[in-house]
């Protein structure tokens, strides 16, 4: 026999079932920066297997910039002008340090195929630019593709770290972290700065934005996105954007990239 029950007495207690919700909601402590960088080293810890190397395709998009106004030059745009481009495909390998080890780790950026600048069908022929086009062929050394390294338990005393705010990725709402290396020597090439963000519930990267400021009028920028990969079973870069300014005039090296491929190997095997 069916009980009819009343509808009034279901708004109570629905109405009592939100309030209980809502009350342990609140009770839960949001996590303190430290408690989600704790996160972020566990979840990096999964990478830290020097037996193994990841390696992954990158396929890029290097286009050289120019400010062309400030060059004084005939040309008569206004603003960053795109002179030429050029294609790469490469492939990309990472082998992490064991846990006990110096926090550094292997990045190998091996180029298959550099095809030569080409111009733009809107550029003209000018002395001027054709020598800006071959002072930006040279991009310097890559960058660490995977920056989640840096937040391995290990690596974290190398910089200071301050969230700076929360947005969304991903449909994730992620902590914006922004940090920079105060320890020498450093864990690079050069001291990094930057910010990562991150999914303070499990501590993992869904973007990294690092810089470099060198000698002028070196200076490197670049931001790269992360996926969890199904066949490795990691969160392993997804594409990348970069920045580099290495020439005397206001020109740069933009680049645009993406990851494919992803497998770990045994780190002897080549």
């Amino acid at each position: 026999m069916l009980h009819r029950v009343p509808v009034r007495f279901l708004s109570v207690a629905l109405v009592a079932f939100a309030t209980t919700l809502s009350a342990r909601a609140a009770a839960r402590p949001s996590p303190s920066l430290n408690d989600v960088l704790a996160r972020a080293a566990d979840a990096t810890a999964a990478l830290a297997d020097p037996s193994h190397r990841i390696v992954c395709q990158e396929v890029a998009r290097q286009t050289t910039v120019a400010d062309l106004v400030s060059l004084n030059t005939d040309w008569p745009g206004f603003g960053p002008q795109q002179l030429a481009y050029r294609d790469i495909v490469a492939s990309w390998s990472m082998t992490p340090s064991s846990l006990s080890g110096s926090g550094a780790w292997t990045e190998v950026l091996d180029v298959e195929s550099r095809g030569p600048f080409q111009p733009f069908p809107s550029i003209k022929p000018l002395p001027r630019l054709a020598a800006i086009i071959e002072q930006t062929i040279d991009v310097p050394a890559p960058l660490p593709r995977l920056a989640t390294l840096f937040l391995s338990a290990l690596n974290q005393a190398h910089f200071e770290f301050s969230k700076v705010g929360e947005t969304q990725l991903q449909g994730l709402t992620v902590w914006e972290v922004k940090f920079r290396e105060t320890a020498t020597p450093s864990l690079w090439s050069q001291p990094i700065s930057g910010a990562f963000w991150l999914e303070p519930s499990t501590g993992r990267v869904v973007r990294s934005a690092i810089a470099v400021r060198g000698e002028a009028p070196l200076s490197d920028e670049m931001t790269v996105d992360y996926r969890f990969d199904p066949v490795t079973g990691l969160s392993l870069p997804h594409s990348l954007t970069r920045r580099t300014h290495i020439t005397n005039d206001r020109s740069w090296v933009d680049a645009t990239g993406t990851f494919t491929g992803c497998r770990v190997l045994p780190a002897s095997l080549h």
